[in-house]
């Protein structure tokens, strides 16, 4: 049961095998780094614009063409003035992810919200997938870096590692809802960073000729990224624009057979089944768009389309599919995150007007910010409510390429109804 802390104490049934009653959850900092944008705002007017971060590389596939990426500019990185503990194990590419993870970290501890934070805080931390033949980054080797360098208090015994790539930050989100039910728990950090810019991945791409390039039909553009998302059950404590907050659903979680990796039928079974789990308590209006890791390639296609098939009492009939890889690559394990952070961005940010927000419109408690922030809830007067619509709540999934898939509802909600559904819940215990 939750705690009375809790903004809400709303019954949701969590995708397992037994009923359990969980907070609300929300959004109350994100920060995302890409080849288009250093911050989660930068990013979303990026990807609305349509600007694309690909170039031709200096890698050349086995047709001797150009790779096409999507790197972050290495004046980020050379901004970053850390020492990187190298040890037995270490190259260029574990260098960029440990850059792009404590100077992201950096970013979100400048947030007024974190000064709430009394105590250190679970850290889950989507990895790359497993590679034999090109091993990702050492689980270790990463937080040791963000342990030491992260002004962000964290609790070492509750890191917590998901090696499932593009899905494991909205797997490590199933998790966030375990922690945040506990009472002593007010902040959970969730969050990716990961990077395809290693030669021995690059070839082995090649010799599966998933690289884009000039005379490539199928592929996709290897990028770079980090994704992290500040989550509370505390809705005074939530990022907020005038009236609006973001809240988060349980995530579905699916298993493909037919994976990359696996020659077993793809069927497009672990997508439809993520969904599935998703919706299966679902009886809002139906969903008018979704955040998808599409990445170009046409194997993913598939499964969308059997997901949407199967699903389609929930989906609108003029769905809109967002697929923001077309501007910032492939992010691989900040994915999950990344699209989390546009999706709220787009429920959040066009609230006031049709424009970009100017310096100082995001705030947190009384006091404006030069970012986009956290905001203490100042309910604004003469706002009409947020009422249920296919434009207040959006899907998002991402998949891997071994077998998870997970997906996730990100909702705009209204600041001021959720604390009165608190008043009224505290007012109903007396």
């Amino acid at each position: 049961k939750t705690s009375s802390n809790n903004i809400t104490e709303t019954k949701v049934l969590f995708k397992k095998e037994f009923n359990v009653q969980y907070p609300s959850v929300y959004i109350a900092a994100t920060n995302l780094i890409t080849a288009i944008g250093d911050s989660s705002r930068m990013n979303y007017f990026s990807f609305k614009a349509g600007i694309c971060a690909y170039a031709e590389s200096e890698f050349s596939n086995s047709q001797g063409e150009p790779a096409k990426l999507a790197l972050v500019p290495s004046q980020l990185f050379e901004q970053i003035q850390i020492e990187i503990d190298e040890g037995l194990y270490f190259s260029a590419q574990y260098e960029r992810i440990i850059k792009l993870a404590v100077y992201n970290l950096q970013l979100l501890a400048a947030e007024p919200v974190i000064a709430h934070i009394k105590t250190p805080i679970p850290l889950l931390l989507a990895m790359p997938e497993l590679n034999e033949n090109n091993p990702p980054i050492p689980n270790r080797m990463l937080t040791q870096h963000i342990l030491q360098y992260s002004s962000i208090p964290i609790e070492q015994s509750k890191i917590h590692n998901f090696p499932s790539g593009r899905a494991g930050a909205i797997e490590a989100i199933a998790k966030a809802f375990e922690y945040l039910a506990q009472p002593e728990n007010a902040f959970v950090l969730v969050g990716g960073c990961d990077s395809y810019a290693d030669t021995g991945l690059l070839v082995e791409l090649d010799e599966q000729g998933r690289l884009l390039a000039m005379n490539a039909a199928d592929g996709f553009a290897p990028g770079e990224g980090s994704s992290f998302l500040l989550l509370t059950n505390r809705a005074e404590y939530a990022m907020q624009q005038d009236d609006a907050i973001i809240q988060l659903s349980p995530p579905g979680i699916g298993h493909e057979p037919g994976h990359w990796h696996n020659d077993a039928p793809y069927r497009g079974e672990g997508l439809d089944q993520a969904f599935k789990a998703l919706l299966k308590d679902y009886s809002e209006v139906k969903i008018e768009r979704i955040f998808s890791s599409l990445n170009g390639e046409h194997f993913w296609a598939k499964e969308l389309g059997v997901a949407q098939l199967r699903n389609r009492r929930y989906l609108h009939d003029e769905l809109v599919v967002e697929h923001p890889a077309d501007c910032y690559g492939d992010l691989g394990a900040a994915t999950g995150a990344a699209l989390i952070t546009l999706s709220a961005m787009s429920l959040i940010l066009p609230l006031s007007a049709s424009r970009a927000p100017t310096k100082g419109e995001l705030s947190v408690g009384s006091q404006p910010l030069e970012q986009s922030c956290t905001p203490q809830i100042q309910p604004v007067a003469n706002l009409p409510p947020i009422k249920p619509d296919s434009e207040n709540v959006h899907l998002i999934y991402a998949s891997a390429d071994g077998p998870k898939r997970a997906a996730i509802l990100v909702r705009r909600v209204s600041a001021s109804q959720q604390i009165a559904e608190l008043s009224n819940h505290q007012q109903g215990q007396r």
